[in-house]
């Protein structure tokens, strides 16, 4: 299990998955970022942002403005993935800065930088739970030897 690294106002603070669970079950995560790092490796960082428009903007989508901050704020914790959950699909500029972004990271040897964007609605159901979703399970050695020959 990873301790999760909540920050707020720049302090960070540890707490476990129930703590967390218990903080922001039911509440709206706008605008909150999460620090998580391996237990065994903290050079193994991951930061999940929920960012939201600025409350004058006239769109419900997240712009560029957005993305940048959150290349920042990568940088800044040395981490090298994130997650960016938002309601609406980002606007164009927000997909090619980060596409750009990306790419730059790339050509510096950055090979493992990923940002991955996902909606909101996409992360409300669990597909694995479906009806029609087979059990998964670990197979042995033999048994991917049997489903090979087939």
């Amino acid at each position: 299990m990873c301790a999760v690294d909540l920050m707020s106002a720049g302090l960070g603070v540890q707490v476990t998955f129930e703590q967390f669970k218990e903080r922001f079950n039911g509440k709206t995560h706008k605008d909150s970022t999460i620090l998580a790092e391996k237990v065994d490796d903290f050079e193994q960082k991951m930061l999940v942002f929920f960012p939201s428009p600025p409350p004058e903007a006239k769109t419900p989508r997240v712009g560029a403005e957005a993305v940048k901050q959150i290349h920042e704020i990568m940088n800044q914790q040395s981490s090298r993935r994130s997650i960016v959950v938002v309601e609406k699909p980002l606007m164009g500029h927000g997909n090619l800065l980060l596409a750009t972004e990306t790419e730059a990271q790339h050509m510096k040897g950055n090979k493992d930088w990923k940002v991955e964007v996902f909606l909101q609605g996409e992360l409300v159901v669990n597909i694995t739970r479906h009806e029609l979703v087979p059990t998964h399970k670990v197979l042995t050695e033999e048994e991917k030897k049997v489903l090979l020959r087939r």
